[in-house]
């Protein structure tokens, strides 16, 4: 054989291998290629946001019953009914007590056993106990609020944090109107188009941003929400909570031609 036919042979064989090689790739499945960003890098210089699996999860967002997803008053189960003079208020027969303020204060019982601890992250504002003193609402800032139970000490849930309504506040304050129901306020703003002729000064009055307040029961049976009636009281759609005490008791304000009207009122049967 020749040393031009050797050639030949040897050429031959290279392009079989090539044409071997691209049949082969072609029938591979094609491999997922990871997703590539072409945005410009941030010019502050900080590092993309990372999610961490870790963190705990946000509150628990309890929407209310299907009636109070509309600013239009709704009945429920309860009411509130004036009251002629200041009402007595009843002391909670609870014996934990809660010493300090913010991320310093503490729970103990009646023997100084430490039964809550605030933190940086958890602070404690405030605990209402119940008429019994059996349960107790622990403010924690921030609308999160929580149930515990006293006899034993032990959490029982997180209370609802905002209703399905817009422009609302989150609940709070809480207080108690019986050993199984509890009762919130809610601040429905009003909408930013209606603020924009106003000072920054004359937004931070609630009388000129808050469209309407809102009263809720919350049942602790079964976790339902409900609008309370403030019709009945004659109470106009927008008022200032003042007090609140276990029985329902609640403290309004509003001013009515500059005068300020001031009334005590009680949960009700409708």
């Amino acid at each position: 054989m020749n040393k031009h036919a050797r050639f030949l042979i040897a050429a031959l064989a290279i392009l079989a291998l090539i044409s071997g090689a691209v049949f082969w790739m072609n029938q591979r499945p094609l491999r997922p290629v990871a997703a590539t960003s072409f945005l410009p890098p941030d010019p502050s210089g900080k590092p993309e946001p990372k999610t961490n699996a870790a963190s705990p999860l946000p509150p628990v967002r309890c929407a209310p019953a299907p009636e109070s997803t509309s600013l239009v008053q709704a009945d429920s189960i309860l009411a509130v009914t004036r009251i002629a003079q200041s009402p007595p208020i009843a002391e909670s027969q609870s014996k934990v007590k809660l010493q300090g303020n913010g991320e310093t204060a503490v729970l103990s019982d009646s023997d100084g056993k430490l039964l809550l601890q605030a933190t940086p992250n958890n602070p404690i504002y405030s605990m209402k106990p119940s008429p019994s003193g059996r349960q107790a609402i622990v403010s924690r800032g921030n609308g999160i609020n929580e149930l515990y139970n006293l006899q034993p000490f032990g959490l029982i849930r997180q209370l609802p944090l905002v209703p399905d309504i817009p422009r609302a506040s989150a609940f709070g304050p809480w207080d108690w109107i019986d050993e199984s129901t509890l009762i919130a306020v809610v601040d429905v703003a009003r909408p930013p188009s209606e603020l924009t002729h106003l000072t920054g000064a004359e937004r931070e009055s609630a009388a000129n941003w808050r469209e309407q307040t809102l009263l809720y029961s919350f049942k602790l049976a079964d976790g339902k929400l409900a609008r309370i009636n403030t019709a009945k009281a004659g109470l106009p759609p927008s008022f200032t909570v003042i007090e609140m005490h276990s029985g329902g008791l609640v403290k309004v304000e509003w001013d009515e031609k500059g005068v300020a009207q001031t009334f005590w009122v009680a949960t009700s049967g409708k």
